[in-house]
């Protein structure tokens, strides 16, 4: 078992760092098989703590916009009155999604995404903001695991 193994003597030493044989990286760099002392991985614990935090962070911020109305933006065009995502999810839809561009862009995916939110909220914007949320929510604790991982 590695660790860190203190001398109880009143001389002021520095701690030894033992390998996983229980010998010290001393002993071990004498014998000529120098090993590096083992670094112990952070817990998953650790990891979850971290993606509870980005999910109170996301909706400290932006759970208000559940109380907020459509904007006057593109909401009209993308959503409200579009009667092709007014409709719902349909397969009338999902082809129209794939197949026809909204505000001079392509984006079949949030198409269908307005579709959906159109079928379960109708045209309550706190629901579609909440998609919007959740969203928000996903991507965050997403790209925190993928810079974690690829950090190693």
């Amino acid at each position: 078992m590695s660790g860190i193994k203190f001398n109880r003597s009143r001389s002021r030493q520095l701690p030894r760092i033992t390998g996983s044989a229980g010998r010290s990286a001393r002993s071990s760099t004498q014998s000529g098989n120098a090993s590096p002392p083992e670094v112990q991985p952070h817990s998953r614990w650790l990891t979850v703590v971290v993606c509870l935090f980005l999910a109170a962070a996301v909706w400290a911020v932006f759970s208000q916009t559940l109380h907020y109305d459509f904007v006057n933006y593109d909401d009209n065009e993308n959503v409200y009155a579009n009667p092709n995502i007014v409709s719902g999810l349909t397969w009338r839809g999902i082809g129209w999604a794939f197949t026809h561009t909204q505000v001079a862009r392509w984006a079949p995916v949030a198409t269908i995404s307005r579709l959906v939110d159109c079928t379960v909220f109708g045209l309550w914007p706190g629901g579609h903001h909440l998609t919007s949320v959740l969203f928000h929510t996903a991507a965050s604790i997403v790209l925190f695991l993928a810079l974690e991982q690829g950090s190693g």
